[in-house]
């Protein structure tokens, strides 16, 4: 059983059937709403830091943050994923335009100067810049 509270994000292998993709992108999707913070950033290492080592293409995609696997489904031409269709890529696209509708902050946000970088902030301010910083780039 498990509590309505948590979720947790169970990555199938991912196959060619058009159903098992969707139901990936309602996974991530969802596990992205219940936390938009932990959803930019993984304890898995993201796929720059494979460059140097062979991984296939589906433990390079395990290893994504959640919104970087949703952004790789979204495009029709990926590196990670070359069974991807356009189907799949509009369904991914959709989910995305909605998940940044609910988590986007009403307030303008953009990228901190030099000059606020270099001011010292709690740690609090730090994780705020972080997770603006990675919305905006995911956004782009």
């Amino acid at each position: 059983t498990t509590s309505s509270s948590c979720f947790t994000l169970v990555i199938m292998p991912i196959g060619d059937s058009t159903a098992e993709k969707r139901i990936l992108i309602a996974q991530l999707a969802e596990s992205i709403l219940s936390n938009p913070h932990e959803a930019f950033s993984s304890a898995r290492k993201d796929a720059d830091d494979q460059q140097d080592q062979d991984y296939s293409a589906e433990v390079a995609f395990e290893r994504l943050s959640k919104m970087r696997m949703l952004l790789e489904l979204a495009n029709p031409n990926p590196k990670l994923l070359p069974m991807n269709d356009e189907h799949t890529a509009r369904l991914a696209l959709v989910s995305l335009l909605a998940i940044f509708q609910d988590i986007l902050p009403t307030y303008r946000i953009r990228l901190p100067t030099q000059a606020e970088l270099a001011v010292r902030v709690s740690k609090e301010v730090k994780q705020i810049r972080d997770f603006e910083r990675s919305l905006l780039t995911s956004y782009q």
